[in-house]
C-alpha cells in the first residue's frame, strides 16, 4: 500500500500539469478547480456512505474546512491561476520548494532537526530541478505569478505539516471521508473566489474543447478521487518530509509527459536531472529526523 501510494502522488501528480495548462489554456483557473473538488469530493463520500463509513461530525467537518482552505484553495488555487501567467516549467521548481517548508516547520515547530542525509537530498533535489526546467532565458517570468506558486507551496506545506499532527478525532477514520470532506469544503472555498472575481461570466462566453473537457475529468478522476486520497493516506502515515518528494518528483514527470504527449523536446539534461532527482529522493525517503537540540 506504501508503495502504491507513493507511486500516485509521483507519477499520477507529476501527470496533472499537462491536465491544468489544458484547462486553464480556455477557461479562468478557480471556478474549473471548484468544481473538480467538488465533484470528485460527492463522489468519494457517496461512495464512503454506500459502504457504510460514518459520515463526519461537526469537529470534523471544521478540520476538513481548514485543511482543504489550506491544501485546495491555497494550494492547488494558486497552481492552477499561476498557470495562466508563469511557464509550466517555472511553476514546477517553485512548486519543489515545498519539502523546505515542511523541514523548516518541522525543525521549528515539531522538535525534529533534519539530518545532514536529509539535508544533503533536499539539495540535491533542488539542483536536478534546476537542470530539469532550466532558468528563465531572455523572456521575463510574471514575478507576480511566481510569487503567487510560491505562497501556494507554502500554503499546501502548512496544510500538510497541520495535517500530520492533528488528533486522530479532528478527521474522519476513512480516509475516503477525510478526503472526500476536504475536497467539498476546498471545492466551496475555489467556488466562492471564484464568483467574487466574477469566472461565471467568462466562462459562459467560452467555447469549451473537448481537449479541456477530457482534461478536467482526468483531474477529477485521477488526479483528485484516486491520488488526493493516496495523499491524505501517506501524510497519516509518513513523515511529512519523506511524503513532500513527490515535489522533486513531479517536475520529472510532468517533462516525460509533455515529451510523450505534446511533443516537447527530452533533452540529456532532461534525462542527467531525472536521474539526480531519483538519487535525491532515495537520500530523503532513508533518512531519519534528529532531535531537535535544546542546548
Amino acid at each position: 500500500m506504501l508503495a502504491v501510494a507513493y507511486a500516485l502522488v509521483y507519477i499520477v501528480w507529476g501527470s496533472t500539469y499537462l491536465a491544468i495548462r489544458y484547462v486553464v489554456h480556455e477557461l479562468p483557473a478557480f471556478t474549473p478547480a471548484g468544481l473538480r473538488f467538488i465533484t470528485a469530493g460527492a463522489i468519494l463520500l457517496t461512495y464512503a456512505r454506500f459502504r457504510g463509513h460514518a459520515m463526519p461530525t461537526a469537529k470534523q467537518w471544521r478540520g476538513s474546512a481548514v485543511l482543504g482552505a489550506l491544501l485546495l484553495l491555497g494550494g492547488n488555487g494558486c497552481v492552477m491561476w499561476a498557470e495562466q501567467h508563469v511557464p509550466s516549467g517555472i511553476t514546477a521548481l517553485l512548486v519543489a520548494t515545498e519539502p523546505f517548508w515542511i523541514v523548516g516547520m518541522q525543525w521549528l515547530i515539531g522538535g525534529l532537526r533534519p539530518t545532514l542525509r536529509m539535508v544533503a537530498g533536499l539539495l540535491l533535489g533542488l539542483v536536478g530541478v534546476v537542470v530539469l526546467v532550466g532558468l528563465p532565458g531572455q523572456s521575463s517570468v510574471d514575478y507576480r505569478g511566481a510569487f503567487v506558486v510560491v505562497l501556494g507551496s507554502l500554503s499546501w506545506a502548512i496544510g500538510s505539516f497541520w495535517s500530520n499532527r492533528l488528533p486522530k478525532s479532528a478527521l474522519a477514520e476513512s480516509a475516503f471521508v477525510s478526503s472526500g470532506a476536504q475536497m467539498l469544503c476546498g471545492g466551496l472555498c475555489l467556488i466562492i473566489v471564484g464568483a467574487v472575481t466574477g469566472e461565471p461570466a467568462r466562462i459562459a462566453q467560452t467555447h469549451v474543447s473537448v481537449t479541456a473537457i477530457v482534461a478536467f475529468w482526468y483531474l477529477v478522476v485521477f488526479g483528485s478521487i484516486i491520488t488526493f486520497n493516496a495523499y491524505v493516506w501517506l501524510v497519516r502515515h509518513e513523515p511529512p518530509a519523506r511524503v513532500a518528494t513527490y515535489a522533486f518528483v513531479n517536475p520529472v514527470v510532468a517533462v516525460l509527459i509533455g515529451w510523450l504527449l505534446a511533443d516537447e523536446p527530452l533533452s540529456r539534461a532532461t534525462l542527467v536531472a531525472a536521474v539526480t532527482i531519483c538519487f535525491a529522493v532515495g537520500l530523503v525517503v532513508t533518512s531519519r529526523s534528529a532531535p531537535h537540540s535544546t542546548g
